[in-house]
């Protein structure tokens, strides 16, 4: 999906490819909720007069009403995320504080953010 990424909206990939990393974990809720992040980033920050853009961010929100549709109802997701963001900043400061921080460790720390 990255590779038919439009120019103007490049700002969404960081979101987006956090979204594919959580649903590998599996984690879709925390998933859904970055990519509907990235929609909203997407929305605001894109190019009205790209074609491409919109055809999109349109496939991408039938992607995420899809997605919604098959996790169902979901209690208390902001606090799913929170959870799910207090142990990705946990692991990376135990690294950091443990002396052996590296570059996944700074990408810990900043998904965390």
């Amino acid at each position: 999906m990255f590779e038919e990424l439009p120019e103007s909206l490049k700002g969404m990939k960081e979101f987006l490819t956090k979204a594919d990393q959580f649903k590998r974990v599996p984690d879709p809720v925390v998933a859904v909720h970055c990519k509907v992040y990235a929609l909203e980033k997407g929305l605001a920050e894109r190019d009205k007069n790209d074609k491409s853009a919109m055809d999109f961010l349109l496939k991408l929100m039938d992607e995420v009403e899809r997605e919604k549709s098959e996790i169902g109802p979901v209690d208390d997701a902001q606090m799913q995320i929170e959870i799910v963001a207090l142990k990705v900043f946990k692991k990376g400061d135990d690294q950091y504080r443990a002396g052996k921080a590296d570059m996944k460790t700074v990408q810990s720390l900043r998904a965390a953010s």
